[in-house]
């Protein structure tokens, strides 16, 4: 994205650990950063920032049986209360409003904790390891039968959000199904609805496998060693 036209945007979050944020890639000279609206970034941390940091620490540390156990009683224990006092939840609505303005309604300036992350990332250091993570899974997938990768390679100067293939089973990715994730989610509207084939298929046979920066590229290797063997 970004690699064809004079301007490119890409969305922090799909790359780093962040809660929001996006960027502009401008490759037109005559075209300056003056001339583009950008948004303004939050001049402290609100409860959004801290609330993210409880939930990224609450999923690092759920793979412990002990704490998913703890971690499930404490949401059965809130919501037994919120449903004593009488809360309850309720979707929002749009009111019949214009979707043009509830877009820009939503819209907000990038949060203080992106950009500290931002700043403190290396974009050259992410897209060499996401590429090598990409690389790895590519060298080793295709030797899978009943897997096939979405793409024939990766283009230079592609930093890939994800690795996707498609499963005649899901059963084929051996132990890489629980590495693994089905995509896209799909709302309980269409899914199994024959109006919706295209969608249900990718829903069932649509795999995606992370390539992101933190994994360690020894242990992908190791785990797929065991998968062909």
């Amino acid at each position: 994205m970004g690699t064809l036209g004079d301007v490119g945007i890409t969305s922090l979050r799909k790359m780093l650990p962040i809660p929001n944020g996006a960027l502009l890639f401008i490759s037109n000279e005559s075209l300056s950063e003056d001339r583009l609206t950008r948004s303004a970034v939050r001049d402290r941390y609100t409860a959004s920032d801290y609330r993210y940091c409880v939930r990224s620490l609450s999923r690092s540390i759920s793979g412990y049986p002990g704490t998913r156990e703890a971690l499930s009683t404490v949401r059965w224990l809130r919501n037994r209360t919120r449903r004593s006092d009488g809360m309850t939840t309720h979707k929002a609505t749009d009111g019949g409003k214009d979707p043009s303005e509830i877009y820009e309604n939503a819209k907000g300036p990038m949060s203080r904790l992106a950009r500290r992350v931002f700043d403190r990332a290396d974009p050259r250091r992410v897209i060499a390891a996401r590429r090598a993570n990409y690389r790895i899974w590519d060298r080793e997938v295709r030797g899978i039968d009943g897997v096939e990768p979405v793409f024939s390679g990766l283009s230079d100067g592609v930093c890939p959000q994800y690795y996707t293939v498609i499963v005649d089973d899901p059963n084929d990715l051996g132990a890489l199904q629980g590495i693994g994730a089905p995509w896209p989610p799909l709302p309980d509207e269409i899914r199994g609805s024959p109006e919706f084939e295209t969608e249900n298929y990718l829903a069932t046979h649509l795999y995606t496998l992370p390539v992101h920066q933190g994994l360690d590229l020894k242990g992908m290797e190791a785990v797929e060693r065991t998968d062909t063997s």
